[in-house]
């Protein structure tokens, strides 16, 4: 396994351990995505299955128009539920890390998903499909190649850094 000098030992393979904090920060992330699609269609399909009537969105007895409130908020669930998740694993698993916070920590590590995963990404997708004509499954594989690597970066040397006092 790990050997004292910091790097992964399998057989004659050898990951050096900056490479392996990255592959286990993939490991959450794919546990992340799980978490929040099980959590998006959980509220979508389950928690919220007979609130939607005809397209639209019915509270009491007033009915919102866009058939899309529903599902935009199962998506903010299931972000928020992959946060949650990513915080708790890669806190104990990846950045190992005390943070004097766990809060701030939290907020920075939600920011830096929110900017690399959904923002960025987005913008990215956008422009290759708009600019290239990359179908939508292209567009996004490729926005992971950048959106994944920042991520890690932000919550490497942002989020989970220790933050030392100045005396």
């Amino acid at each position: 396994m790990a050997d004292g000098e910091g790097e992964l030992r399998i057989g004659r393979l050898r990951v050096p351990a900056r490479w392996w904090q990255f592959i286990k920060f993939g490991f959450v992330g794919l546990g992340n995505t799980l978490v929040s699609y099980a959590v998006e269609m959980l509220c979508l399909y389950g928690l919220l299955a007979g609130v939607m009537r005809e397209g639209s969105l019915s509270l009491g007895s007033w009915d919102w128009p866009w058939p899309d409130v529903k599902w935009a908020l199962c998506s903010a669930l299931g972000f928020l539920a992959g946060v949650v998740n990513s915080y708790l694993l890669n806190s104990r698993f990846v950045f190992k890390e005390k943070q004097c916070s766990p809060w701030r920590t939290f907020l920075k590590l939600a920011a830096s998903s929110v900017l690399a995963s959904l923002v960025i990404s987005y913008l990215i997708k956008l422009w290759l499909a708009g600019t290239f004509g990359f179908p939508a499954w292209l567009a996004s594989a490729c926005a992971l190649l950048v959106s994944v690597p920042l991520n890690f970066l932000a919550s490497k040397y942002w989020a989970f850094r220790e933050h030392r006092r100045k005396i």
